[in-house]
């Protein structure tokens, strides 16, 4: 599960030491599959996107998200290609919690600098079970330290750094539309609404699920998850 939330502060330099500094000593895992890690990886994007392509079918308001997502999906699938590259995913089951993280802000970062959108950084924190990441349009994203402890949850450390990478993205239409030109004013307009009056999910999930700005980031994770398959052949 992936999440907005607001708190104050959040691109203090001393917030962000004081996060990394509670998960001193938390170590990363080795993977132990039977076959390739590149394989199995394969499998699980290609996995994760069947089960997206069935909710998309179900969803009328995909249509309205995938609406300008062509050239944004294409640009962050080529970064990502570029950051997570063969040797990257190689090497990614022996990297430390650390290198890990690294690698995550730096695909986000670079992925933000394509996009045009404000993306200051990756920040590795204990969000507690259940919850991958969480975006406050600060600039920063918040990932849970779990998916990136456990080789084989890279595919949702991808997913969700995009999910919230999206998030982001939407933060800044709303505030500088004019930056976003192939963005309708309806939609940041839908975006805006739905922000205000943003369901946690607390009461009901599929309300969470279902909120227009959480679609619309999910369908654009897919679009670029999608690219990014075809442009590695996985």
């Amino acid at each position: 599960m992936s999440d907005l939330f607001t708190v104050q502060d959040t691109t203090s330099d001393v917030i962000t030491r004081q996060l990394l500094q509670n998960l001193e000593g938390v170590e990363s895992f080795a993977y132990e599959g039977t076959k390739s890690f590149t394989d199995a990886f394969g499998e699980a994007l290609n996995a994760f996107m069947e089960v997206i392509k069935e909710w998309f079918g179900s969803q009328p308001e995909v249509i309205d998200a995938k609406e300008f997502n062509e050239g944004y999906a294409e640009k962050a699938s080529e970064v990502m290609a570029e950051v997570f590259d063969q040797q990257t995913l190689e090497d990614w089951s022996r990297m430390t919690l650390e290198e890990r993280a690294e690698k995550l802000d730096e695909f986000y970062v670079k992925m933000g600098a394509e996009l045009g959108i404000d993306a200051k950084g990756v920040i590795i924190a204990d969000l507690g079970e259940g919850t991958f990441g969480m975006s406050d349009g600060s600039g920063y994203i918040y990932v849970d330290y779990r998916i990136l402890q456990d080789p084989e949850m890279l595919s949702e450390a991808l997913n969700t750094t995009l999910h919230e990478a999206r998030h982001q993205m939407q933060f800044d239409a709303i505030a500088n539309p004019e930056n976003f030109p192939d963005i309708s004013p309806a939609l940041i307009e839908a975006w805006e609404r739905n922000i205000i009056n943003y369901n946690t999910g607390a009461f009901d999930f599929e309300d969470y699920y279902n909120q227009a700005v959480e679609v619309d980031s999910r369908v654009f994770a897919a679009d670029v998850i999608e690219a990014y398959i075809n442009k590695m052949g996985l």
